[in-house]
């Protein structure tokens, strides 16, 4: 039974007919490279350095082992590996073989994976034997017991414990059967076949399953990339985890599919291997999340790194503070390109050319492969300048969620639009601004408040590390304001030189802070990096029916 897409006849001939999508698949634009730049290295990790003709050998050795083991056409396979060459090894073999790639991050434990492997019906999983300190097989182990459809645990690492399979031997040894040479060729999928699934890490009690195929992952890496300014001399260093879409497109993706070269860090650390990293290889562009950059920007020893060969940061994920824009281009002199995005398809850049202050303030014009309008209420389209939720529709997005057509077609109009649940505006220049979540929107007494736009305003001041608004629970105004702030080490701040600095901005007064908690650390976030502000509500409601009580 084929897996159900909401890709129509209608738009394999209109997205083919503008040259969006066609026959090419993942597998192909790799078999490219390996032909063009043979001896290119591909992939740096540790003391490994990898030709593209080294990888495709590898994958292809790869895939037909997998075929040995019986994998099919639309077989899912668990992907919980780090950012390692063997995650692109696995990838590339399972599209290559027509089988979906459903990534998961390498923290989800017992709970999280027993969920996601029998909503995916999952053949295979693909694991470290350890990393960071936590040993996979046992795991697997246990989750196998319960699910008869989970065939084969694959483990990379040095030791693969009895039971399981090591992937070194299925890249390393020849197939029992003889294939022909264009055997891959001859099966390879459809571009409308689905590649990947990504799944969500919002807050829902169980993610979604986002369905991407290979004619929407072709066209979004070789357009955005190419936007970027990635090519043949391009050397990315990629630092966000491959399991999450931004990690995997804006990196091995979009840097493969031009000819470029990734250098591959397993784990974040800090920003002082970052920086090193940076000077040995003479890394051109790198992609990260806002705490990283801002960790960055607050590292001591950032001055006496040498950054002089990077010529694009590029932040996505999570929305990047506008303060932290500015800083990065006054302080570091680096042009940053502003991505959003989310795994349904969705996104927009800023071309690498643009001024610092639209880069800081929008999310670029709308990009050229998508269509994208701002509606109000029952849909209709609102005029620039004025915020309602942004709907898209294009080539780029996703075939629909796994086993769940009635949340597929809620999200979605009569005529195709998808509903991303993001408000935001059109400036007059044609540029976007993403002012936040529908579901973020405070209700304050009937007035509708955006926190970014105070978040945004509380990053400019001298004693603020991170900052989050929510609204928190108020019997008589609905909901109030109530800031939450991680300050810079060493530093203390009050409620009131919050208000009296924000009062200083010209904001108005409804959009005013109420209450200020403290975080000493951290705010609790998603995988991606994202804050959770439901945790945040969670905790604002908590403290409010203490204090009522009292």
């Amino acid at each position: 039974m084929s897996i159900e897409t909401t890709i129509t006849p209608e738009m394999v001939k209109e997205y083919t007919a503008s040259g969006y999508w066609s026959e090419k698949t993942l597998g192909d634009f790799l078999d490219q490279n390996v032909l063009n730049f043979p001896n290119k290295e591909a992939i740096i990790f540790q003391d490994q350095r990898i030709t593209y003709r080294q990888f495709g050998q590898r994958v292809d050795r790869l895939a037909l082992n997998f075929l040995e083991l019986g994998f099919k056409k639309e077989d899912m396979v668990v992907v919980q590996l780090p950012n390692r060459p063997e995650f692109l090894y696995v990838f590339f073999a399972l599209v290559k073989i027509g089988a979906v790639v459903v990534p998961v991050i390498s923290s989800y434990r017992d709970k999280e994976l027993d969920y996601i492997i029998k909503f995916s019906e999952a053949k295979a999983v693909v694991i470290p034997n350890e990393f960071k300190g936590f040993f996979y097989p046992e795991m697997m182990g246990h989750l196998q017991k319960k699910h008869t459809h989970l065939k084969h645990i694959i483990v990379a690492g040095k030791r693969a414990p009895s039971g399981t399979i090591p992937l070194d031997r299925l890249m390393e040894e020849n197939p029992r059967k003889t294939y022909p040479t264009d055997y891959l060729r001859k099966i390879k999928p459809r571009g409308t076949d689905v590649a990947v699934m990504l799944i969500t890490s919002g807050t829902e009690a169980n993610p979604k399953g986002v369905l991407r195929t290979h004619n929407e992952w072709v066209c979004h890496a070789a357009i955005d990339g190419g936007d970027m300014r990635f090519n043949i001399d391009t050397v990315h260093l990629a630092i966000v985890p491959f399991t999450h879409f931004f990690g995997l497109m804006v990196g091995p993706m979009m840097v493969m599919e031009h000819g470029g070269k990734n250098v591959l860090l397993e784990i974040w650390s800090g920003p002082e291997e970052v920086l090193k990293l940076i000077e040995k290889e003479k890394i051109t562009s790198l992609a990260a999340v806002a705490p990283q950059i801002i960790a960055l920007l607050n590292y001591s020893g950032l001055s006496s790194g040498n950054l002089s060969s990077v010529r694009y940061l590029i932040t996505g994920a999570v929305a990047c503070p506008a303060e932290i824009v500015r800083q990065i281009h006054a302080s570091l002199g680096i042009r940053v390109i502003n991505k959003f995005g989310q795994s349904e398809g969705v996104g927009t850049i800023t071309p690498p050319d643009s001024p610092p202050e639209i880069v800081a303030a929008t999310v670029g014009s709308t990009c050229r492969q998508n269509k994208f309008k701002i509606v109000g209420d029952e849909d209709r389209v609102l005029p620039a300048e004025q915020a309602g939720e942004l709907l898209v529709k294009g080539p780029t997005l996703f075939a629909g969620y796994y086993k769940d057509p009635d949340r597929t077609r809620s999200t979605r109009t009569a005529d195709g639009w998808f509903h991303t649940g993001d408000n935001a505006y059109l400036r007059p220049d044609g540029n976007l601004v993403i002012t936040g979540r529908k579901s973020d929107t405070i209700n304050r007494g009937g007035e509708k408040i955006s926190p970014q736009e105070v978040e945004e305003l509380l990053y400019t001041h001298s004693k603020v590390l991170h900052a989050s608004m929510i609204g928190m629970p108020d019997p008589a105004m609905g909901e109030r304001n109530c800031a939450y702030i991680v300050p810079k080490p060493g530093e203390e701040i009050t409620l009131e030189e919050i208000v009296s600095f924000l009062k200083s901005k010209g904001i108005a007064t409804f959009k005013l802070p109420e209450r200020l908690e403290i975080i000493k650390d951290d705010f609790p976030r998603t995988p991606s990096g994202k804050i959770r502000k439901n945790v945040l509500r969670e905790d604002a409601k908590k403290k409010f029916k203490e204090e009522e009580a009292l």
